[in-house]
C-alpha cells in the first residue's frame, strides 16, 4: 500500500476542523435555543440522576444557578419526601423507556415559594439502546391553577360563608342519588331557614347579619359528617345533603342536632343574638329520585314548619306538596291582585260598651278573586308578609281606609276613628311615619282619627327602631293600639316603653270567658292593668250576650265582634252608621 499524500492528509485535517467548528456552532445554537425556551429544561444522568444540564428558565424558576445544580441530585436541594417523589418519577420514566407526563407536582423554590409544575420526562437512549440521560421539560402552571381555582370558587362557592352554593350543592346531591341506585341507602335533604334573621339584619345592620350567617354555616358543618354537604342556597337559607343514611329516623336525629346547635346564642361584638331554625326534610328515594323534586319537597316542608309556628322541623308528605303548589300559585295571583285591584276593605264597628255607640271602625282587607272567590286572610296575609308584598298592600289599605273615614266624618260622624293593622314588616320600614303623614295630608283625615294596630310580635322583632317609629307617629297625633295582647311575648315593659294608647284583648281569651275561670282572670288582669296605665281596653270577637255581660262587669271599655256586626263593605258600614245615628237621634 502506498502512503497517503501530504496534500490529502491536509485536506482531511481541514475537513475535520471544519466539521468540529460546525458541530460547535450547532451545539452553541442548540444551547441558545434551549436557553431561550420559556419552560424549564433539564437533563439528568440516567444512572446517578445528577443534573447534567439546566437551562436559564430552570435557573430562574428554582433560584439556583446551573453551576450549583450540575453534578448534584434532587436530594441535595429538596426535602426527603419531595426529592423521593421526583426520583420515583425519574425511575419510572427510565424503566418504561417512554414519555411520562406528570400533571401536577409541587416544588419549593428559593425565591418564588411553592410552585406547581406540569412536567414531561423522556429517556435519551445510547447506541446500545440503554438509557443514558433523562430529559425533562417543566411548565410553571401555578398562576393558571390559581385562576382555575378562583373561577371554580366563583362558580361553585358562596362568597360570604365559603360553603357550596346552590349549583355545587345540586351537583353533590346528584352524585349522592347516583350512589343510592346501587347501594340501597337513603339520602336526606334538609332546607334550613333562620327565623327572625331579617329583623336582626334590619335592626343591627348587614355586617352583623353576615357574621351571623358565617357562624351559622360553621355550626351546620360541625353538626354533620365529613361526607355530607352543607350549602348556602340564598339569603338566610341553607341546605344540607346527608349521604349514605341507613334509616329515615337517622335523618330526624341529625336534624335535631342541627336545630339544637342553631338555638344556642350567637355572640357577635359582645352581643348575644338568638335565632331559631325552621327545617324542611325530604328523603330519597321515597320523596323523589331527582334533585329538583327533592329540593322542592324539602322547601315545601320548610314552609310548613314556618306555618306551624317556626322553630320546628317537618318531613315532606304528599299532602304537603299540594299545599305548597297552592301557595306558589297564590303568590303569583297575589302579585296580579295588587295590580288589578282585586282587594276590598271591609269595616267592623268598634262599639262603646257603656253607651252602645259606634265610635270607630277596624279596617280589614279582603281578597275577592274573580275565579277563586273570597280567599281567606289567614292564607294570603302570611304569604304577603313573607314575600314583602304586605308593604304595598298595607299602604293601599291605609289610604283606602283613611279616604273612607274622611268621608264619614264629612257626613257628620265627627267622633269616628279608623283602626288599621300594621304588619311586622311595615313596622320595620323606617319611612313608615313619613308615609302615614303623607297619606293623612292627601286624604284630609285628621291624625287623631287614625289608630294603628300592631302585635307584640311585631314590637319584639325590632324594639329599638320600632319605638322610634311609633314615637314619630304619635308626635303627628296618631294613636297606637297593641293587638292580641297576652298571646305573644307579653313583656309588660312594652306598656311603659312604647307610646301605646289602647290594649286589645285577644279573642282566645274572650271565646271561653263565660265558662273558663282562667280566661276570665286573664281578661280581668288585662283590664285592670290597662286602666292603671290610663289605657283603653277593646275586646275582640265578642259573639254572645253572655261574653258581653262578663266584659261589662270587668270594666272593659269597647268591643267588636259578630254580636254587633261582622266586617262589612264600605256601603253597608255607611248604612249601619246612618241607621244608628237616626236611632240615637
Amino acid at each position: 500500500m502506498g502512503m497517503e499524500s501530504p496534500r490529502n492528509a491536509e485536506a482531511l485535517a481541514a475537513a475535520i476542523r471544519m466539521n468540529e467548528v460546525h458541530l460547535r456552532d450547532v451545539s452553541a445554537s442548540l444551547e441558545a435555543v434551549i436557553d431561550n425556551i420559556p419552560l424549564m429544561v433539564f437533563v439528568k444522568d440516567a444512572e446517578t440522576l445528577a443534573f447534567v444540564r439546566v437551562n436559564r428558565a430552570g435557573e430562574e424558576l428554582l433560584g439556583l444557578s446551573r453551576e450549583v445544580l450540575v453534578g448534584k441530585s434532587d436530594h441535595d436541594f429538596w426535602p426527603v419526601e419531595q426529592a423521593d417523589f421526583f426520583v420515583a418519577r425519574d425511575r419510572e420514566t427510565l424503566a418504561k423507556g417512554t414519555l411520562v407526563e406528570i400533571e401536577e407536582e409541587l416544588i419549593q423554590t428559593r425565591d418564588k415559594g411553592v410552585r406547581v409544575l406540569r412536567t414531561k420526562k423522556v429517556p435519551i437512549l445510547g447506541d446500545d439502546g440503554a438509557p443514558r440521560y433523562l430529559l425533562g421539560i417543566s411548565e410553571d402552571v401555578t398562576d393558571r391553577k390559581r385562576s382555575e381555582s378562583s373561577l371554580y370558587r366563583l362558580a361553585n362557592i358562596d362568597a360570604l360563608t365559603g360553603l357550596p352554593n346552590r349549583g355545587l350543592l345540586r351537583d353533590r346531591l346528584d352524585q349522592a342519588l347516583t350512589r343510592v341506585r346501587w347501594n340501597g341507602r337513603l339520602v336526606g335533604v334538609l332546607v334550613v331557614d333562620l327565623d327572625r334573621f331579617k329583623s336582626i339584619n334590619d335592626s343591627l345592620g348587614h355586617a352583623v347579619g353576615d357574621r351571623l350567617l358565617v357562624e351559622a354555616g360553621a355550626r351546620l358543618c360541625a353538626a354533620v359528617r365529613d361526607g355530607d354537604t352543607v350549602g348556602r342556597v340564598g339569603g338566610d337559607d341553607f341546605a344540607v345533603v346527608l349521604t349514605d343514611v341507613a334509616h329515615k329516623e337517622d335523618v330526624g336525629l341529625v336534624t335535631e342536632k342541627i336545630a339544637a346547635a342553631l338555638r344556642e346564642p350567637f355572640c357577635i361584638d359582645g352581643t348575644e343574638l338568638f335565632v331559631t331554625p325552621s327545617i324542611g326534610i325530604s328523603v330519597a328515594p321515597s320523596d323523589g329520585a331527582d334533585v329538583d323534586t327533592l329540593l322542592r319537597h324539602a322547601e315545601a316542608a320548610m314552609y310548613q314548619a314556618k306555618e306551624q309556628g317556626r322553630n320546628n322541623h317537618q318531613f315532606f308528605s304528599p299532602a304537603l306538596d299540594a299545599t305548597v303548589r297552592r301557595r306558589f300559585a297564590l303568590e303569583h295571583l297575589l302579585r296580579r291582585a295588587i295590580v288589578e285591584e282585586q282587594f276590598q276593605v271591609h269595616y267592623q264597628p268598634v262599639v262603646d260598651l257603656r253607651s252602645g255607640a259606634v265610635v270607630g271602625m277596624e279596617a280589614l282587607v279582603r281578597w275577592r278573586h274573580p275565579e277563586l272567590g273570597m280567599v281567606s286572610p289567614a292564607e294570603f296575609i302570611p304569604l304577603a308578609e313573607d314575600t314583602g308584598l304586605i308593604v304595598d298592600l298595607g299602604e293601599w289599605v291605609l289610604r283606602t281606609a283613611c279616604e273612607q273615614t274622611a268621608r264619614w266624618i264629612a257626613m257628620g260622624h265627627a267622633s269616628m276613628h279608623i283602626a288599621v293593622n300594621l304588619s311586622a314588616r311595615q313596622c320595620r320600614e323606617r319611612s313608615l311615619a313619613e308615609s302615614v303623614g303623607r297619606t293623612l295630608r292627601e286624604t284630609g283625615l285628621p291624625p287623631s282619627a287614625l289608630m294603628l294596630e300592631l302585635t307584640e310580635t311585631a314590637l319584639m322583632n325590632n324594639p329599638g327602631a320600632g319605638r322610634e317609629v311609633l314615637e314619630r307617629l304619635v308626635a303627628q297625633g296618631v294613636s297606637i293600639a297593641l293587638d292580641d295582647f297576652g298571646t305573644g311575648y307579653s313583656c309588660l315593659g312594652y306598656l311603659k316603653s312604647f307610646p301605646i294608647a289602647v290594649l286589645k284583648v285577644d279573642q282566645s281569651f274572650v271565646r271561653n270567658i263565660t265558662s273558663d275561670q282562667r280566661d276570665r282572670m286573664i281578661a280581668s288582669t288585662v283590664v285592670g292593668l290597662a286602666h292603671g296605665l290610663d289605657l283603653t281596653v277593646v275586646a275582640e270577637a265578642v259573639e254572645t250576650e253572655g261574653q258581653l255581660d262578663v266584659l261589662r262587669a270587668l270594666g272593659c271599655d269597647r268591643f267588636q265582634g259578630y254580636l254587633f256586626s261582622r266586617p262589612v263593605p264600605a256601603d253597608e258600614a255607611t248604612t249601619l252608621l246612618a241607621a244608628q245615628a237616626e236611632g240615637r237621634g
